[in-house]
């Protein structure tokens, strides 16, 4: 049996990206999209620099509780499975990728900001944004919509989670797997398109980790008073 306080304290930990997020994507402001002029990007990266210089050093935390939350997502999952059918491993391996995914997209942001001063050309801003772009948008879009679906595909199989925990995750994981088209489209409604990215990509996704979060830390509090009351 886990430790019930490192259950929870995985639990506590998606809650506690779920925050760090909400404050880098306040600091960050509205990006433009792939397809925009150097002018317009250049103009939102030096509006936004100080913001994005802070929500670059913040992916430092966001991401160590994201992994923990992950390694806990797993371990709870392989526990709960009365047969190992790979999910709890493959929820495992595609957070960890998303992980890399988010490191390199907040370092693409974040060396960006350095550009109102580094005085790039054009065609070389325009080509480093669309990296960004695809970075933190259908790619890590592409590895969050696996890892959703994995754990709460693992928590219907083995009733191991809330009824609404495992239909948001398919609703969630379905918003990422759209949100991953816009590496087709420069711009448009899957590409840095306010309203789609806060429902499909953040918003449904966001309160499923919190609901899955929950989850954890209550299945720790439940060990913890097993273990508490007197045989």
């Amino acid at each position: 049996m886990e430790n019930p306080h490192a259950l929870r304290s995985k639990g506590w930990a998606g809650l506690a990206f779920v925050v760090l997020i909400v404050v880098s994507v306040f600091l960050s402001g509205a990006p433009p999209d792939a397809g925009a002029g150097a002018s317009a990007v250049q103009a939102y990266l030096t509006a936004h620099q100080h913001g994005l210089l802070i929500a670059g050093w913040l992916s430092f935390p966001t991401m160590a509780f994201f992994l923990w939350f992950v390694v806990g997502m797993g371990a709870y999952l392989r526990r709960m499975a009365t047969h190992d059918e790979g999910l709890p491993t493959y929820a495992l391996v595609s957070g960890v990728y998303t992980t890399v995914v988010a490191f390199v997209a907040a370092l693409l942001s974040t060396a960006l900001a350095y550009l109102p001063a580094a005085g790039l050309g054009p065609a070389a801003l325009q080509f480093l944004w669309a990296l960004n772009t695809l970075a933190n948008g259908a790619f890590l879009a592409m590895g969050l919509a696996v890892f959703i679906f994995a754990c709460s595909h693992s928590m219907r199989r083995h009733n191991s989670g809330a009824a609404w925990v495992v239909w948001l995750g398919y609703l969630a994981a379905a918003g990422e797997a759209v949100m991953s088209f816009g590496m087709f489209y420069p711009s448009g409604v899957t590409t840095n398109n306010p309203i789609a990215g806060l429902v499909l990509g953040f918003a449904l996704f966001a309160i499923w980790t919190i609901g899955a979060s929950l989850t954890l830390i209550g299945q720790g509090s439940r060990q913890l008073a097993t273990s508490l009351t007197p045989s």
